[in-house]
């Protein structure tokens, strides 16, 4: 993850291969990105996600692209690692195997 300012962060897209990764098109192919809490939003080519990163309330992210190779995640009420991580596997490899996109930290 590679802090950005304030309450955003960019976590970096890439495929099994190393292949850069559509983030819009995973999104939509996600199969459950749609349902509650989460919200996508087609005009701003955005997902909202609310979730418990385990201590502390529920925060909400929103995730859209950023630049080239790398989601943009801001996570409102502040910036809070452990929802970043939670984000990051969430856009992350199956634990049963499912083609998915995965995410790797940026490099600093």
């Amino acid at each position: 993850m590679a802090p950005v300012k304030g309450n955003v962060a960019e976590l970096r897209l890439a495929g099994a291969g190393g292949e850069l990764v559509d983030l819009w098109r995973t999104i939509n192919s996600h199969g459950v990105a749609d349902l509650p809490p989460n919200r996508i939003d087609q005009d701003a080519r955005t997902l909202e996600v609310t979730v418990w990163a385990g201590c502390g309330k529920p925060q909400t992210a929103i995730i859209s692209e950023g630049r080239k190779g790398y989601a943009r995640v801001e996570v409102r009420g502040g910036k809070d690692d452990s929802v970043l991580e939670v984000v990051r596997n969430m856009l992350g490899p199956s634990s049963r195997g499912r083609r998915r996109c995965f995410i790797r930290s940026a490099r600093r």
